[in-house]
């Protein structure tokens, strides 16, 4: 459930590892302060959290877009509703810790502290230790639980350090395989796993990387706003050209064309139900070219 938290947030303004450590870490302070006590009451918490996230992604936007109506419109409902979904889940939360305060049979605040308290030591606990199973690791704890993670046996401790050594072993034998290649360092180094391995700082980037993150970030949002249009440039390099749509400036263009990024990935792999669905206004200029692309595909939908 903690892995699915850290998947299911939006991307922050500025994707890099420092920013989503800094968007993760936040999140797991708003699931710790809502204080789930069991795994049920862990996985309403996760959706209040991340519906709650969504919901200023998209108010974020409604900036951006101040000058569209139409999609400042849309963006308005998705926010609206995933709002909703928070505050659902938040009272649902809170009636159920309600109702287990009340039916167990030594329901005292220091009880209910206790329990709560140890809910979220092992929170942080599963927070810390998922990172040898994801592809992009992330930090340590934040320092404000770390007090609560040292009351455990001096056995249980040792077997803990011993298991992290095992990590960051098996990270430092990848570092060095990818490098020993001579391929680019490996995509999960981020800041923390530099740190624990003992590796020196990056470069910064030039101005050109610079430019160029900020190109692939405006093309990523440009899916999630436009999925129908970036599906298009994607399949066909660029709009129709007889479609009523100005096609993005050139950098921008490049950038859908030949992106990677999540929210464009998510647009191709929509199905043409999908995508029809998702596509607003666009759909009525745009959709029979989707209809041509997915016949000559060989996926008529």
């Amino acid at each position: 459930m903690i892995r699915d938290l850290s998947l299911s947030l939006p991307d922050p303004v500025e994707d890099t590892p420092d920013a989503r450590a800094d968007r993760d870490h936040a999140a797991i302070a708003e699931v710790t302060a809502l204080a789930p006590a069991d795994a049920g009451e862990l996985r309403i918490a996760i959706r209040c959290v991340t519906a709650d996230a969504w919901t200023h992604a998209f108010l974020r936007l409604l900036n951006t877009h101040a000058d569209d109506i139409p999609t400042l419109l849309r963006l308005s409902a998705q926010a609206a509703a995933v709002g909703r979904v928070a505050n659902a889940n938040r009272a649902l939360l809170q009636r159920v810790q309600a109702e287990r305060r009340r039916r167990r049979p030594d329901a005292t605040p220091d009880a209910d502290e206790r329990a709560e308290r140890h809910a979220r030591t092992m929170l942080m606990q599963a927070w810390d230790e998922q990172e040898q199973d994801l592809a992009t690791p992330l930090p340590k704890a934040p320092p404000v639980a770390a007090p609560a993670r040292t009351t455990g046996s001096p056995r249980g401790r040792t077997a803990e350090d011993a298991r992290w050594e095992e990590i960051v072993a098996k990270r430092r034998r990848q570092y060095e395989e990818a490098m020993a290649a001579g391929g680019p360092e490996p995509d999960w180094l981020t800041p923390a796993w530099r740190l624990s391995l003992g590796l020196p700082e990056p470069p910064p980037p030039t101005e050109e990387e610079k430019q160029r993150r900020r190109v692939l970030n405006e093309a990523d949002r440009y899916a999630i706003i436009h999925p129908l249009r970036s599906r298009l440039i994607r399949r066909l390099g660029n709009l129709p050209p007889d479609c009523g749509i100005e096609p993005p400036a050139p950098d921008l263009l490049e950038a859908i064309r030949t992106g990677k990024e999540t929210n464009q990935l998510w647009a191709d792999r929509l199905t043409p139900e999908q995508a029809k669905l998702n596509a607003g206004r666009d759909r009525d200029l745009l959709w029979r070219y989707e209809e041509e692309a997915s016949a000559q595909a060989g996926n008529p939908g």
